[in-house]
């Protein structure tokens, strides 16, 4: 989809809403996104994470500075 979105448009916006039902976040999964983030790193324009899961806040508040452009977190409540 990325790839996809990218011959449209070569700057990307993201909205990941990761609610309550979200159990856990597998290595593959990690790996695979870090994949395809280093891939286009400069695809990145904005980026919101919704969520009230404290460690994913947490990690995007700590880690977000290696993310390429902007990022912000919000509260789902």
């Amino acid at each position: 989809m990325i790839k996809e979105k990218l011959k449209i448009n070569p700057k990307l916006k993201f909205l990941y809403y990761i609610d309550a039902e979200f159990e856990h976040y597998e290595l593959k999964a990690m790996l695979d996104d870090t994949k395809i983030g280093l891939k286009h790193f400069n695809a990145w324009e904005k980026m919101a994470v919704v969520t009230d899961i404290n460690w994913i806040k947490n990690g995007v508040n700590v880690f977000g500075f290696m993310i390429p452009g902007e990022i912000q977190v919000f509260n789902i409540s």
